[in-house]
């Protein structure tokens, strides 16, 4: 049941793809979070940047196809603010290493 549960909805996301508003719902809350947690909100706004560049690649196509445009993504989180600059700047900085 569990497969066949795990199929249809594959099935409904490749060929339906997300809710936009959900999808920039979803941004806004990670973009939040990542600031509450002392993470560079300027990692966010990269993170979405290097999407948008690779995004023509083969291997992405289902992403495109299931996601809003990165590039849109990202105009609409320019107007979300994070009040306090990374309060964990070492853990950053280690964390974009990998």
């Amino acid at each position: 049941m569990a497969r066949r549960i795990s199929q249809k909805a594959m099935e409904v996301l490749l060929t339906k793809g997300l809710a936009k508003k959900d999808e920039y719902k979803a941004d806004a809350i990670g973009f939040a979070t990542a600031c509450r947690a002392g993470y560079s909100a300027a990692a966010y706004f990269d993170f979405l940047d290097k999407m948008d560049r690779i995004t023509s690649s083969p291997g992405m196509a289902v992403l495109v196809k299931t996601h809003p445009q990165p590039a849109t993504r990202l105009k609409e989180l320019q107007s979300e603010k994070c009040g306090a600059p990374a309060l964990l700047p070492e853990r950053y900085q280690q964390a974009m290493k990998r």
